[in-house]
């Protein structure tokens, strides 16, 4: 650290708090309402996987079709697997 940082950190310490001059803080706006994860994108990982030909071949005409990345669309697909089975099992009472 600086000599001239030190000194000025030295300096900041020293005052008192009933010293500050808080009128030009911003508003404090209130975020209770905000929406959570709105924007939640979950981070990707890079797999090697086995799929039959004919479920790739499927995948591929589809993304062609829909002008999407076969990757993506079974992405997709298994993202919205995963969802049912959560929620059967949350209907069923199991964790």
């Amino acid at each position: 650290m600086s000599a001239e940082l030190a000194a000025e950190l030295n300096a900041l310490e020293a005052v008192d708090e009933r010293d500050i001059d808080l009128d030009d803080l911003p508003e404090q706006l209130d975020w209770s309402n905000a929406a959570v994860a709105k924007f939640y994108r979950p981070r990707k990982q890079l797999v090697s996987l086995r799929v039959d030909q004919d479920v790739v071949a499927w995948f591929k005409k589809l993304a062609q079709d829909n002008e999407q990345g076969y990757l993506t669309l079974m992405n997709s697909a298994l993202r919205a697997y995963v969802a049912s089975k959560q929620q059967s099992r949350k209907s069923a009472g199991k964790r």
